[in-house]
C-alpha cells in the first residue's frame, strides 16, 4: 500500500463517525482487504462505497483512487486508469490520481 493509499484512507476515515449503513464501512474493509492481499475483495468493497450517493465529492475522488490503485496492483491497467480519470473528473486538483494516471 502506498503512502498516498494510506493518506486517503485517513482522509475518508477522518470525514465522521461510521453508522450501520455508513459507505464508509464498506471503505473500511476494503482497505482491509487491500492491506491483506486481497485485491479482488477490496475492489469489490470500493465498488460498494461508490454506490453510495452520501459521498462527497473528494470521498469519491479518493475512493476512485484507491480502487484504480488496487485496479493497477492486478495488473488490470485499463480499468486503473478510468478510476484515476474518474477521481480527477470528480475532483479536478487531486494530484495522486494525475501521478497514477
Amino acid at each position: 500500500m502506498t503512502m498516498a493509499a494510506v493518506m486517503a484512507f485517513l482522509i475518508l476515515a477522518a470525514a465522521g463517525p461510521g453508522r450501520a449503513a455508513d459507505p464508509l464501512d464498506d471503505l473500511e474493509q476494503a482497505f482491509k482487504a487491500s492491506r491483506a492481499g486481497d485485491l479482488d475483495q477490496a475492489i469489490a468493497h470500493y465498488t460498494e462505497t461508490l454506490k453510495s450517493r452520501r459521498l462527497k465529492a473528494k470521498q469519491r475522488a479518493v475512493t476512485y483512487l484507491l480502487r484504480g490503485e488496487a485496479r493497477m496492483k492486478k495488473g488490470d491497467w485499463a480499468s486503473a486508469a478510468e478510476d484515476f480519470s474518474r477521481a480527477l473528473k470528480v475532483h479536478k486538483d487531486y494530484p495522486q490520481a494525475l501521478y497514477f494516471r
